[in-house]
Order: structure tokens, then sequence, then C-alpha cells
């Protein structure tokens, strides 16, 4: 299509906050996503047919190459990985994203979900693209702030590899006047086709899962497909008749807060977080909080329970960043600000019984570098604090928040369960299904119970299994609940 890659950073087109100064390192992928490169990239993906129909890619229509080589990939991959008994399914996309499909007006800057940094509009991108620049707004992060303006790309540098021009001039969004002087000939050239207002998730990334999971499923039929979504604010769109079945919604949650500002306290006396269904920062007491974060993982849950008549909803990521304060941490080893934010994530998740997946653990993160890649730093594992190889505790980090009982194979249904890091009391409740003879086993880390631990139980009997880590539990068939409480030997 004719980037130059080498050319990126000087023309603006994929300026990163941490390319802008110290004010504005942390990494923020709704800003970037809204950059000219990526969000070119994924507008061709979704919706190349519609929006560049002129732009090919060796011969092809943009969004066929695209997808049709990612889908290809896929399925060679489930081709040579079918039949593995550890292989649930596949995920459609990590954290897909719209490009400038429902952008409602080129020339503004308000279609980003959030601003830091400098932010030009979609146009102002397009043309640092084209080696013209710019002067655009920068913006202080968290509570968006208009700070200032900046020129960018003053050399003129263009983005583009000579002999090729801007996809977005040539599909007639923008062009040149008599002048030589930019004009936007369609402000809203993204958010209407054909007389018609467009959505980008009913109208484009329904099409590509509906399309991925037919391509997956031509190899193995007995795949599960599962959904990510650009982001929670985003229902899940409805699916065709190939995946009404063996489907996962995987959303993605994270604080946002809380790794924009890199902070767990950020006002004196308050505690903030954020609603990711309402867009809103929740401000208060630590109550407050841990209500609004139960609430959001209730209602993310519920979302998967109307999805299709009901599918297992898992979060496909969460996690903090550990470089908070300046990396005040590092330099103290106090790591209370870390557990205090891991337990209300956790706290939220369990409320809700929800499965997920933490990022992440990174076997080379060291305090200089983090995660080696975008300045994050979210391993719960680091090399740094890797005093004695031998201990598989060794180098974890917040550990105290982080390693936690739970149930790892039920025989029934779960009703409740909760883990307090303060007194280390955890209790699970769940009904048995009369079909299920196995027993129900439990995560029990000493990492929580170095001095052992012991169990009170509702009826059945139950056996631990300390090098395991497993608490056993039998449950009787005369009761249709049950309920176990471990607590650490004082």
């Amino acid at each position: 299509m004719g980037f130059d890659i080498t050319k990126f950073k000087e023309s603006g087109a994929a300026i990163t906050q941490q390319s802008y100064g110290s004010e504005y390192k942390p990494q923020i992928w709704n800003i970037n996503g809204c950059r000219l490169a990526t969000a070119t990239m994924f507008t061709l993906f979704f919706g190349g047919n519609d929006f560049a129909p002129k732009t090919k890619i060796q011969g092809q229509p943009a969004q066929e190459f695209l997808q049709g080589h990612l889908i290809k990939a896929y399925a060679k991959v489930a081709e040579r990985l079918k039949g593995l008994p550890a292989l649930v399914g596949y995920d459609t996309m990590n954290e897909p994203f719209r490009g400038y499909i429902n952008c409602y007006n080129l020339n503004s800057t308000g279609w980003y979900h959030y601003k830091s940094g400098p932010c030009p509009s979609a146009l102002q991108g397009m043309l640092l693209g084209a080696g013209i620049p710019q002067e655009v707004e920068v913006w202080k992060p968290f509570l968006a702030k208009l700070i200032g303006r900046t020129v960018l790309n003053p050399g003129g540098v263009k983005a583009w590899k000579d002999g090729h021009d801007c996809i977005w001039r040539a599909n007639g969004v923008w062009d040149l006047d008599k002048d030589g002087k930019p004009v936007l000939l369609q402000p809203d050239y993204f958010q209407f086709r054909n007389g018609r207002k467009v959505d980008f998730v009913n109208d484009y990334l329904s099409l590509y899962y509906n399309r991925f999971a037919a391509g997956i499923r031509a190899v193995d039929p007995s795949a599960w497909i599962l959904l990510t979504p650009p982001n929670v604010n985003y229902y899940p769109p409805p699916m065709g008749e190939i995946d009404t079945k063996d489907l996962v919604y995987k959303p993605h949650w994270y604080d946002d807060v809380h790794w924009v500002t890199k902070s767990y306290h950020f006002f004196p006396n308050a505690f903030v977080g954020n609603d990711k269904l309402t867009n809103k920062p929740v401000i208060g007491l630590p109550g407050k909080v841990q209500a609004s974060f139960n609430d959001q993982m209730r209602r993310i849950k519920e979302i998967g329970n109307n999805l299709r008549g009901g599918v297992p909803t898992v979060i496909g990521e969460i996690g903090i960043c550990y470089d908070l304060n300046n990396r005040e941490a590092y330099r103290t080893g106090d790591y209370s600000a870390h557990i205090k934010e891991w337990d209300r994530l956790f706290k939220a998740m369990d409320a809700s019984m929800l499965s997920y997946n933490l990022w992440t653990y990174d076997a080379f993160n060291t305090n200089e570098h983090g995660d080696n890649w975008c300045m994050e730093d979210f391993s719960i594992f680091s090399r740094s604090q890797q005093a004695n190889p031998h201990d598989i505790n060794s180098g974890g980090r917040a550990l105290e928040a982080v390693v936690r009982p739970y149930p790892t194979a039920v025989a029934g249904d779960p009703m409740r369960f909760s883990f307090d890091i303060k007194s280390r009391i955890f209790e699970f409740e769940f009904r048995h299904d009369p079909a299920v003879n196995a027993p129900t086993e439990i995560f029990i880390p000493q990492h929580q119970y170095p001095q052992g631990y012991k169990v009170t139980i509702s009826d059945g009997n139950y056996t631990m299994d300390k090098d395991n880590q497993r608490l056993i539990y039998r449950h009787p068939p005369d009761h249709e609940t049950h309920t176990i409480k471990v607590e650490p030997l004082r």
C-alpha cells in the first residue's frame, strides 16, 4: 500500500505518548489507535470494501486481502493443533479497533475516547502523513484539559513511499485545491455509506466474526470461538447460524484511572476508579469504588448470559501497573498499593464468579525495562526482585493478593466464593449436580497458608493434598448445597 515505516515517527503518522515527552508516557491504546497508520489499517481490514474501494493489495480489494490472509493463517494453525486436549478454541482478534469507521467529523478531535498529548484530528493525521505540517491540540491526560498546541512534522516528511499517495486522498476523502492547500471533501465520510449511517460493530465486526468462525470450523468444527469486543462498552453483535453454539464472550477490563495515572490514590483522601460502561470516573471511599467495580463485572457477565441464549464469559485480560508513583516500590520494596489495587479487582471478579486471565507474566521483566515493549510494566514477576531462583515465589510482586485460593473443579454450579487477604479466610458455596460423581477441587496455596490451615465444611468429607496444594471435597448425595471454609492455623 505504500507506507514507509522508517518515516512514521517523523511524519506524525504513528506518534505515541512515549515519543512526546515524559508527561505523556503512559501507553493509551485508544489514542494510538486514532493515528493515521493504525486507523488506516483497521479501517481497511474491517471496512475497506466500503471506504477504500480504489485501494488494492496485490490486485485484491484491501479488505479481502487482509481478512483472507489472516483467516487462512489461523486455519493453518488450527489444522496443526486440532485434537490437542489442552486446546479450547481461537480468539477472533486481540482488542479490535474501529479505525476511522464512525468518525463523525474528520475535522474534530471529539472522536478520541481519551485525549493525552498531541491529538491531531483524523484529517490532520492524514495530512501529516502526506507531509503537510499541522498545528495540533495538546491535551493533559485523565481529566482531559487542552493545554496548548504544537506543530507536528515541521520538516514535511511523508509517511508514504515515493510514488505513492495518501490512500484517503485517492478515495476522495480530501484533496488539494488549485493553490495546493488541503481541502476536506467529506467530513462524515466514515459515518455514512450509500445514504445510511453505518455501525462498526453490527455492519463490520460481526461480518468478520462470522467469516473467522467459518474459516476455523472448516478445519476444526469443534473449536470454540472467543469473541473479543473492542472494549466492554460494545455489546457483541448478533451472530450467524455457523456461530450459534460454542462461543465465549471474552472482553478485557482494566482500571483506566489506575494505569493512566499510574497511581492507586489519585486525590487526597479519596479513591478513584472508572466505570467503563458509563465512561465516568468513580470517586469516593474505597467501598464506593469497590461497589462500582463489582457492579461492572456483574453487568459484563450479564452480557455473556444474554448472548445467543447464554455463553460463558471470561475476562480475557485484567491487570495492574507495577511502576506506580514513579516506581517508588522498586526503591522501597513496599507493594502495599499494588496489593490493594489487585485485591479490589479480584474481589469484583469473585463477586460475580468470573473466570479471568492475568496480564501478565513476563519471564524477562526488569525494573529498568518493564515488560520489554511499549514501556508497559504489568508483569506479576520481575527478575529484578528475584533473589532466589530456586524459590518459585521469588521475583513475584504483590503475591499476597495475586496468589489466592480458588475452586479449580466444581461438581456442580458455584454459588458464592470469596477470599479476604487480611484474615486469609476463603469461603465457597456450590450446588452439586446429581449427574457428577467426581469431587470438587480447590487450590489452596502454601504461600497463603505457610503454617497450614483448617477446614470447616457443611457436610461430606475432604482430604488435604498439601504437596499439590489442593483440597479435595466429596459431597454427599442427600444435600443440594454445600459450603467450605478455609482459614489459617494461628
